[in-house]
């Protein structure tokens, strides 16, 4: 059994340049991060959280009896 090995190429003369890192990208990148986390991940983890604990809920009662305790607020708990 043979395998087939594509050529290597050289470089012709050319050298990477590294980019600079741009501490403004960071900063909004982390903020943008931190606003999908809690504004769609915390609601998430707390169904999660109740569906594990109340074994015999489903998705759409563990919904209500989250919303029915603290409205919409009570998804962002904890």
């Amino acid at each position: 059994m043979t395998v087939a090995v594509a050529p290597q190429t050289a470089m012709s003369g050319t050298t990477a340049t590294k980019k600079k890192v741009s501490y403004a990208n960071l900063g909004v990148g982390a903020a943008m991060n931190m606003f999908e986390v809690t504004t769609l991940g915390q609601p998430f983890e707390v169904i999660k959280t109740h569906l594990a604990a109340n074994r015999q809920d489903t998705m759409v009662t563990a919904f209500k009896k989250i919303y029915q305790r603290g409205g919409i607020s009570g998804f962002y708990q904890g």
